[in-house]
Order: structure tokens, then C-alpha cells, then sequence
């Protein structure tokens, strides 16, 4: 899982499917979104790869850029126009609000040329162009979905609470239930240490990079993998896409990736997904879905977690999916059910048949078992990525998650 970039900012100018819902030029946003004739700044492809500004993302940040405001409630998330972003950003560096230039960081996405390793996975198989975060705000809470369909409550990127940890169940204690082997590989941090449940008795599961690159090459990935980028440059560079960090350097971690996995033994049995945690404060010009049930009963003031958070990306890389393939909204399991991150401990719950959902989120969301349809494994799937493109400069901000 990468970090911090909408849909419409990584891969709204991918054009090798018609069926792909992605930006126009015509998509735009006012200084003032309530007046017209303020300054404003249309979408182009013309997005750099280390941005100089970290943009907001925070609960309050994401509920302006949706609807124009800071409000958290519910009723004012209703409102969404996806007019607030370019408002917001000026907000947060005042310094630029009268730059036009500076403000297009926020809507801008990538030409396809920029981002090769990205553009050659996403059209050589399949994309999801409705996945949200699921939650309109920043990286742990959103984090904490994929994992647990729940934040538990937790609105904010709270570093003090990692102490502790948070206290609810994780897919991974059902796969351990069900004595399913799984691993958390890092280059840094292995961030599931987040969760009191995983620690103690999961300590066996943490495995660094090396171990990564010895297990792909051997056939011995577990059945289940999480993997961590680098997030804070103590060894290496920041690779996890988070700006103002060059996405140069996550475009060659994930060629790394991809090519190690390619090269397993297990690539006839893999499903590898690419995503992203949250959209980073960047511009994506569709709504975002209402009527999301609350996971566990437990609200933040008058936010009761029934609104998705921002459009991300999100790739499934296997012989067994379609290539060049978009997938929109999911059918089922309710009329109303999307694609978010609860959808992997749902899809997980399917394919390894589990007794229990996590939540009511993950009850609810869209399951993606049915894209591995193939009859038989591809035989075009490329071996190598072309060259991933060079850096700006070697990332050395210190990049606390979610900041």
C-alpha cells in the first residue's frame, strides 16, 4: 500500500480504455468556491513527480475539498461538490493563494509518460476506477480499514496511540484462527504493529526486505502478504509515493516488486494489489459515495462514518485477470455497496472461506474474487518494466505516516 494520491492525480490521464473514468481538462475548481469569479484552476497532466508542497489531508482538510467547508458532520459531507480543493490548499499556504501556477499542484495529474512502471502494470492488467479510501481523511485511519475494517473511531493519524495500540481484530487474527500463514515484509516499519492483537503472538510474522526477496525467489511467500514502502528515509529513500517524496522512487520500488513476484515460482498463483491509503488532499472529480454503514456503532462528535473517503487507485496484478480491464462499482453484496479498502478483508474472507466479517463495513463492501476469471493463467504478462524514471533528487524529508 502506497500513500497519499487520488485516482484522478495518479492515473486520471489514462486513456487505454475508453471505459476508464478519468479527467477530461474541463474539471475545475474556484479560489472561492462559493464566487465564480475568483481565480480558477483546471486539471492538466502536467503534475510533477516531487511536488514541493505537502498538501492537507487530515479529516478537516478532506471535508472542505469535498464540500467546500470544514464541518466533519454528516450533513455537511452531504453537500459535496469535489469544489473545496483548490480553497483548501490556498487555506494551508496562504503564501500561494494569489499563484496560479502553485495552486495547480492540487489539481494536476500525471502525463502517462511520467509514470511508466505505474502506466505498464495498470494497462497490462486490471484497474478498479471506483475504489475509495474509506474514510475522508489521513493515512492510519485508512490504514487500519484495510486491515480491520475499522479505525475504531479514530479520525486523526495519532502517533502517541501506536503505543498502546488499537484494541479491535484484524483479518489476520481470522487467518490465524484458521492457521492461514501470513507476513507483514517491511523495508522500515512494519506498520501492523499498530494493533494490539498483533504483536506478542505475531512477532514471527514480521519479516524484512531481504526476507521478501529470498521468499519470491524460493516459492515461499506465505498464502497472505502485507508489505510496507519505507516511510521515514532511515536506510533508504521515502518510496511510499507520499509528497513531497519523488514518486520516481515508488515507481522503482514497485517495478522491484512486480518483477520479483513475475519471477516467482508462485506467479501462477498470485494476486498482487496495488494501492493507495488515502488521496493526500490531491483533486478527484468524482463524489464520494453516501450511506456507508458505520463499522462498530462508534462516531466522532457528530460524525457517525457513513461517508467514503476520496477516490484512490488501485491495481490487481495477476495472470488470472484481464488485461487492460476496468472494474466500476461492485454487484452486491447490498444495492449500495462500493469498492473500499474493507473490500480486502471481505475478498480475503471469500477466497479463504472465514466464518466472520470484522464488521459491518466489510459485510458491505464489494468483493473482487470474481476478477480472477481466466480459464487458464496468461501467457503475455511481461517479465521485465521498462526503466522506472529518474529522480529529482534521493527523498530525505523526514515523512512522519500520515504528515
Amino acid at each position: 500500500m502506497f500513500e497519499n494520491r487520488s485516482y484522478d492525480r495518479l492515473m486520471g490521464w489514462f486513456k487505454y480504455n475508453k471505459e476508464l473514468d478519468g479527467l477530461t481538462g474541463n474539471e475545475c475548481n474556484y479560489l472561492d468556491p462559493n464566487d465564480k469569479k475568483s481565480l480558477k484552476i483546471c486539471a492538466t497532466n502536467k503534475g510533477l513527480l516531487k511536488d514541493p508542497l505537502d498538501p492537507g489531508h487530515e479529516y478537516t482538510d478532506t471535508t472542505h475539498q469535498i464540500s467546500g467547508n470544514g464541518s466533519l458532520s454528516s450533513d455537511a459531507l452531504k453537500k459535496a461538490t469535489m469544489g473545496g480543493f483548490v480553497s483548501n490548499f490556498a487555506k494551508n499556504f496562504p503564501d500561494i493563494k494569489n499563484n496560479a501556477t502553485a495552486l495547480h499542484q492540487i489539481m494536476d495529474g500525471f502525463d502517462p509518460s511520467t509514470i511508466p512502471i505505474t502506466y505498464e502494470l495498470a494497462s497490462n492488467y486490471t484497474v478498479f476506477d471506483r475504489w475509495f479510501s474509506s474514510f475522508a481523511g489521513s493515512t492510519m485511519p485508512n490504514r487500519m480499514y484495510l486491515h480491520s475494517a475499522t479505525s475504531h473511531g479514530e479520525v486523526f493519524t495519532d502517533g502517541l496511540k501506536y503505543i498502546p495500540g488499537y484494541p479491535q481484530r484484524t483479518i489476520y487474527n481470522n487467518l490465524d484462527d484458521a492457521n492461514i500463514e501470513w507476513r507483514n515484509y517491511y523495508q522500515e516499519i512494519p506498520t501492523l504493529l499498530i494493533f494490539d492483537k498483533l504483536r506478542l503472538g505475531s512477532l514471527s510474522r514480521y519479516k524484512n526486505w531481504a526476507n521478501l526477496k529470498k521468499d519470491a525467489a524460493s516459492g515461499n511467500l506465505p498464502p497472505v502478504s502485507f508489505i510496507d514502502p519505507a516511510y521515514f528515509s532511515i536506510a533508504n529513500c521515502i518510496n511510499d509515493a507520499h509528497p513531497p517524496s519523488d514518486v520516481a522512487d515508488a515507481e522503482k520500488l514497485l517495478k522491484e516488486v512486480y518483477e520479483m513476484i513475475r519471477a516467482s515460482p508462485q506467479w501462477n498463483e498470485t494476486l498482487l494489489i496495488v494501492n493507495f491509503d488515502e488521496h493526500g488532499g490531491y483533486y478527484d472529480h468524482v463524489d464520494t459515495p453516501l450511506n456507508a454503514p458505520n463499522p462498530d456503532g462508534i462516531n466522532y462528535t457528530d460524525y457517525k462514518f457513513d461517508r467514503l473517503g476520496v477516490r484512490v487507485p488501485s491495481i490487481l496484478i495477476s495472470p488470472w485477470v484481464e488485461k487492460g480491464a476496468v472494474i466500476h462499482e461492485p454487484n452486491g453484496p447490498y444495492k449500495d455497496s462500493q469498492y473500499e479498502h474493507s473490500s480486502v478483508p471481505a475478498t480475503l474472507k471469500k477466497i479463504f472461506n472465514l466464518p466472520n466479517f470484522l464488521t459491518k463495513r466489510d459485510a458491505w463492501a464489494g468483493t473482487f474474487e470474481h476478477a480472477i476469471s481466466l480459464d487458464k493463467p496468461r501467457d503475455d504478462c511481461p517479465l521485465k518494466l521498462s526503466d522506472p524514471p529518474a529522480p529529482v533528487v534521493n527523498s530525505t524529508i523526514t515523512n512522519p505516516i500520515g504528515k
